[in-house]
């Protein structure tokens, strides 16, 4: 790495610590509010004190795992606690970042770390701002996918577990990746099974039962909320067009979008070798989770943003149409601006807003691409072996 690529490198992750940094302070001084660090502290205290975790929609909507996970930090107490969970998580999603870009760009990737961190950073700003699990959530699903598209299969099924873990959203990837990479369904299976017996080794296994209860309970109610409007979701596009559509309807067209997500990734990746393939896993699941998650937030972007970031960057790297990056480039700005410069105008621009242009914007981008990619394909017009970063053409999915 030369002075130049040094950096660049630097730099890049200057832009993820600065704003940890500066969060860091205003904890300190008691001058921000910590209100999802307190759900997190108030479910590890309850584990515990072996009372129930799930307190409703307001509070811990995660597995029990979650509360083991977060434990070490809760043990440290405020401030630290708060801290530290930032310092470390934006750092795994940096890390994470740096190394699906590191694949999908020639070496040195360091420019193209910079770049992409400067545009991903703003979008993430308001998960990392208020501590929000949606952090690591982004960083493990990331590593995910690196994992799978360098064929580590019992690293990359081990992750995938941990993405549950970490929020039960996470089930998207791994029902994605499973139906398309058949070497890691034994690594994912016997993860699982591990990861269901964790609880059990940390309590009497009769409350660690009562929490599994309590969970299916807790995600019951939880998706109820999809016709609720003050979630960041394709529910909120409709309601926006004085559209109100009821439960059952929200639920056929979730099942539909699952089912018509399977068959894109089925259909189209078996016609692409690394990364291309990888990349197109993570934008899709990142993307129905931005459209489809009941409980979408406005800060949970950060989960879709690295997706969107290597993309673009992969785009720029190879000899398809350059405009995919700069549209790419623009989405990632406009998701993280223009809501925001509308607001005192509508109150509800974040909620439609962000799915507008980093749900349904990027992916109308990413089938476009998709398309043109497998024209390239068939006509043998494809980019030259080099720009696939050394992976095996066997990639993740066969």
């Amino acid at each position: 790495m030369n002075d130049k690529d040094r950096r660049y490198e630097w730099g890049a992750w200057l832009v993820w610590i600065i704003p940890v940094i500066v969060i860091g302070v205003l904890i300190s001084l008691a001058r921000h509010r910590d209100g999802t660090i307190q759900i997190y502290n108030e479910a590890c205290g309850n584990w515990w004190a072996r009372r129930d975790i799930y307190t409703g929609r307001q509070g811990m909507n995660y597995l029990p795992h979650f509360t083991l996970l977060f434990s070490p930090f809760y043990a440290l107490g405020m401030p630290l606690c708060s801290i530290l969970w930032r310092v470390v998580s934006v750092l795994c999603l940096a890390w994470s970042l740096r190394r699906l870009i590191a694949i999908v760009s020639p070496q040195p990737c360091s420019r193209d770390f910079f770049w992409g961190s400067l545009f991903a950073m703003p979008v993430c700003l308001g998960a990392v701002k208020f501590g929000q699990a949606n952090v690591p959530f982004a960083a493990i699903t990331v590593l995910a996918v690196v994992l799978l598209m360098e064929q580590r299969w019992k690293s990359a099924g081990a992750a995938l577990v941990a993405a549950i873990a970490i929020k039960p959203l996470g089930l998207v990837l791994v029902l994605l990746a499973m139906c398309g990479c058949r070497r890691v369904i034994v690594p994912v299976v016997v993860s699982g099974i591990v990861m269901l017996l964790v609880p059990f080794a940390f309590a009497p296994p009769e409350y660690a039962l009562a929490q599994y209860t309590s969970l299916i309970d807790n995600m019951r109610d939880c998706s109820q909320a999809a016709v609720e409007h003050r979630f960041a979701n394709l529910n909120s596009i409709f309601e926006r067009l004085s559209i109100n559509l009821p439960m059952p309807v929200v639920s056929v067209m979730n099942l539909l979008a699952a089912l018509g997500t399977l068959v894109v990734w089925l259909f189209a990746a078996r016609r692409f070798d690394e990364p291309e393939r990888g990349l197109l896993l993570l934008s899709l699941a990142t993307v129905y989770l931005m459209l489809f998650n009941p409980m979408n937030e406005s800060n949970s972007f950060v989960i879709v943003a690295p997706a969107i970031t290597a993309v673009a960057i992969r785009g720029r790297q190879t000899a398809s149409n350059p405009t995919w990056t700069w549209s790419l480039a623009v989405l990632l700005v406009a998701t993280w601006v223009l809501p925001e410069m509308i607001y005192s105008l509508d109150r509800h621009s974040r909620l439609w807003g962000k799915p507008l242009l980093a749900g349904i914007g990027f992916l109308v981008v990413m089938v476009a691409r998709t398309r043109e990619l497998m024209r390239a394909n068939a006509s043998g017009a494809l980019p030259p072996e080099s720009l696939h970063s050394g992976i095996q053409p066997q990639g993740c999915c066969r």
